[in-house]
């Protein structure tokens, strides 16, 4: 009767042991899972914050240029504001016949943003003012 007792004792151990594994390898995936989703949260946040910059140099860009303008009337942009990792440009402008268009680029680390907006000729008010997707203006890149 002890050679029975002694396997039952054996059985129960090994079950209580491969349990104890299972659950061990559950737990650990979860908080790997849980860590690694915190620290990919991490990247989403940095490339906001990237965004925002490479919107407000986009739109410092854009306001560079109006001043010029009012300076200048005769202004034709087609210049780099900033070179590096942070840059903007403002691409030449264009006369159209609402009045002049203005378009801006700018890069912050892997952030662009595009602006396009159309000027009263006369008194340089903002007519129309939008983020675009791409520049539709010819030489007009950034690094």
């Amino acid at each position: 009767m002890s050679g029975r007792k002694q396997k039952k004792e054996k059985k129960k151990g090994f079950i209580a042991l491969v349990s104890a594994i299972i659950i061990s390898a559950v737990l650990l995936a979860i908080l790997l899972s849980l860590n690694l989703g915190s620290f990919f949260t991490r990247f989403n946040i940095l490339d906001s914050e990237n965004k925002k910059r490479s919107a407000l140099l986009a739109l410092a860009c854009f306001e560079t240029a109006r001043m010029n303008l009012s300076e200048d009337s005769l202004y034709a942009g087609n210049e780099k504001i900033m070179e590096g990792e942070d840059s903007c440009r403002i691409c030449p402008l264009q006369a159209s016949p609402g009045g002049i268009e203005i378009q801006t680029r700018a890069l912050v680390h892997s952030a662009h943003t595009n602006l396009k907006a159309l000027l009263n000729s006369g008194n340089l008010s903002i007519l129309s003012f939008e983020e675009t997707a791409t520049s539709s203006a010819e030489n007009c890149s950034l690094p």
